[in-house]
């Protein structure tokens, strides 16, 4: 076992100030429940002198109604009692001891090391996760539920044993100190007021039947409404600081949890099976999506994600060790350069930088390495992983009974992932970046006397990711000024500053960015001018260059569109009467006709024409023809919506893959060039 860890002062921290914030929200509970109880007595008083003073069916009722209002408002304070939430295990596999001694021998050997109590039941789920999960209620509070654990076979997949240990010492890390019972509580609580604010539709509906009774009835029960909306404001003011607590002890656990599996497994293993766990994600999500986009399915799409993360490892350089790519902590920062740096108050988790940064911080040597994939671990893994991929795919719509083969799949996968690769001896320029030159150049470029991999350098490339952060910051900093991301300070380049400060470090960056797009301006000219005087058909490279700035300009604007437009149909996935659908409906059809007429601009350029494949044609055609209502008669039509939201959806997939080929067809030429010059 792992000598007993002490808490870090940051955990104790959060715990104390956790501590504090339960106590004042039980408080304040225990306040309104008095108060209500109180006010339920009074009622009931008056009640009882109202029955009995004279006794009449008018009397009865105006008794029920004041003795039901103050009833319904204790209930509202303790329905939550009554709420139990059952975590849906429907998609996952249970496993036993009996027939899976090994991976029960490894959670065997991280309970011992951690010291903590075995799980209730072990599932297997489709994803590329772990997490231990019970069924909770209020009284768990009181009398804690044993744990599951949950091991995603997209994970098992795609790490290797001592990695997966690490994985699930994680898990049980979470469990193993007493003071993990101060989460617990903060959860519950913040699931209380949660039941109270947003989980009343039972509530509303049974006091809405009683307040049918009479008209009488009526008005108490309009009295109640009015004191609860009152009680919900003050739970509402309460859960914003209490979720925030949760939140940042969360965080704390995070941490707290990494390093109990850091001393079981050492930190270099338990930061690589950390370093991996995004682009294995990606590899499974990239491997679904293709299917549902190509209609087709497959009985193992393990075997794929396997494919799909060697393509993506092959793609990105990454290192192949015993058949998984292996990741250096500086692939993470890779593509971002930011220099601005906002703690999320409202995540649960630190990003995977911060826990690897504070993983490495512990030192502790690998032990008892075990290199093995994990998925030898499990007797009959082929058929968890079939049984898996058959919940996968039904859980995301896809029934298609056209299988392909491992082969048959990365064969397409590649094909369409390349459809839109550019040429290596760019160096990842156009990566993040769009090639722009102006008339004057295109028409009249000057002799050049450029050197082609200075143009391409790696300092040249690092201005591309540099202006792409710049744009991110730019944006980030704007809503700052727009209070719309509520925080009070953020450090940029290692300096802190408060919201105010925001509009001056704005400045800043606009400046920077400035100066990367003259670089890169000035950079575009001199590739353009290398690429002319060597291309033998000179006019091609430049029609080329205008029409993908033509593309590039019409993306842009039905983007814009696009953005202007959607707001308008968020109704539709609201329940509303029908005179407010009615209402909401007027302005969407006014938009739609501003929308449609900047589509068909979009649509009747030749140069869209040329990129666009027959089944987007299809789509937009039949939608900018169509004269829809979306509701009449007391009801939407469901067809004419459908075809609203495939319509917004392709409108974007279009643009996209317009302005994709349009650029790879402007860089191909470039490339053709650049090898005809290598062939002489």
């Amino acid at each position: 076992m792992i000598p007993k860890l002490p808490v870090t002062a940051e955990y104790k921290n959060e715990l104390k100030k956790a501590v504090f914030h339960i106590i004042i929200f039980f408080l304040i509970y225990l306040l309104l429940i008095l108060l209500a109880v109180g006010l339920a007595v009074v009622l009931g008083f008056f009640a009882i002198k109202v029955f009995t003073f004279k006794f009449s069916f008018w009397s009865a009722i105006i008794a029920a109604g004041m003795l039901s209002s103050g009833l319904f408002i204790i209930f509202f304070l303790i329905k939550f009692i009554f709420k139990s939430y059952r975590f849906d295990y429907s998609n996952y596999v249970e496993i036993t001891r009996a027939h899976q001694p090994k991976i029960f021998k490894i959670i065997d050997e991280v309970v011992n090391e951690v010291g903590t109590q075995q799980p209730l039941k072990v599932y297997i789920s489709p994803d590329v996760n772990a997490s231990v999960s019970y069924n909770s209620d209020f009284w768990s509070m009181i009398f804690p539920s044993r744990k599951n654990l949950t091991i995603g076979i997209g994970l098992v997949n795609t790490t290797n044993v001592s990695e997966l240990k690490a994985i699930i010492a994680h898990e049980f890390g979470h469990f193993s100190q007493k003071s993990m019972k101060v989460g617990s509580f903060v959860h519950q609580a913040n699931k209380m007021i949660h039941n109270m604010l947003y989980d009343t539709e039972g509530f509303d509906k049974a006091i809405s039947g009683w307040a049918k009774v009479s008209w009488v009835i009526q008005i108490f029960m309009l009295i109640s409404i009015k004191i609860i909306n009152g009680i919900q404001w003050i739970l509402r003011k309460t859960f914003d600081f209490l979720y925030l607590k949760h939140m940042s002890l969360s965080r704390q656990m995070e941490f707290d949890a990494d390093r109990i599996a850091t001393y079981v497994v050492g930190s270099d293993i338990n930061a690589t099976s950390l370093l991996r766990v995004d682009i294995s994600d990606l590899a499974l999500q990239k491997s679904l999506q293709h299917h549902i986009n190509n209609t087709t399915n497959t009985k193992n799409i393990y075997e794929n994600q396997s494919s799909t993360l060697h393509f993506l490892s092959k793609k990105n350089n990454y290192e192949i060790i015993d058949g998984l790519p292996n990741l250096k902590d500086e692939e993470l920062k890779k593509y971002d350069r930011t220099k601005l740096k906002i703690e999320d108050q409202w995540s649960s988790h630190p990003t995977i930088e911060q826990r690897i940064k504070k993983i490495r911080e512990h030192k502790i040597p690998v032990k008892n390495l075990e290199m093995q994939p994990a998925k030898t671990l499990f007797e009959g893994y082929e058929k968890f992983c079939e049984k898996l991929t058959e919940k996968l795919m039904l859980m995301n719509g896809n029934s298609s009974e056209n299988f392909v083969n491992d082969i048959e799949f990365i064969n397409e996968f590649e094909q369409e992932h390349n459809k839109f690769e550019f040429s290596e001896i760019f160096n990842e320029y156009y990566d993040f970046y769009n090639p722009k030159v102006s008339d004057t150049i295109l028409d009249a470029p000057t002799p050049s006397d450029e050197n082609f991999e200075k143009l391409y350098s790696d300092e040249a490339v690092n201005k591309t990711i540099l202006l792409k952060s710049y744009n991110e910051d730019i944006e980030t900093l704007k809503n700052l000024n727009s209070e719309e991301i509520n925080i009070k300070t953020f450090d940029y380049d290692g300096i802190k500053y408060t919201t105010k400060q925001g509009v001056s470090i704005l400045k800043k960056i606009e400046a920077e960015k400035q100066e990367i797009e003259n670089f890169l301006k000035n950079n575009d000219e001199k590739i353009y001018r290398y690429f002319y005087e060597k291309a033998s058909d000179k006019d091609g490279l430049k029609h080329k260059y205008k029409v993908f700035r033509k593309i590039d300009e019409a993306f842009d604007a039905m983007l814009e569109a696009h953005n202007q437009f959607t707001p308008h149909i968020q109704f539709m996935f609201q329940v509303l009467e029908p005179d407010q659908i009615i209402t909401f409906r007027k302005p969407l059809l006014q938009n739609e006709k501003i929308f449609k007429e900047k589509l068909q601009m979009f649509y009747d350029l030749f140069v869209v024409q040329k990129y666009l494949n027959d089944n987007s044609k299809n789509i937009l055609n039949d939608y900018l023809v169509a004269n829809n209502q979306y509701f009449i008669n007391q009801e939407y039509l469901q067809n004419e919506v459908d075809q609203l939201l495939i319509v917004l959806q392709e409108v974007i997939n279009a643009a996209n893959e317009v302005f994709m080929l349009a650029k790879k067809n402007l860089l191909d030429e470039q490339s053709k060039i650049y090898n005809e010059i290598s062939a002489k």
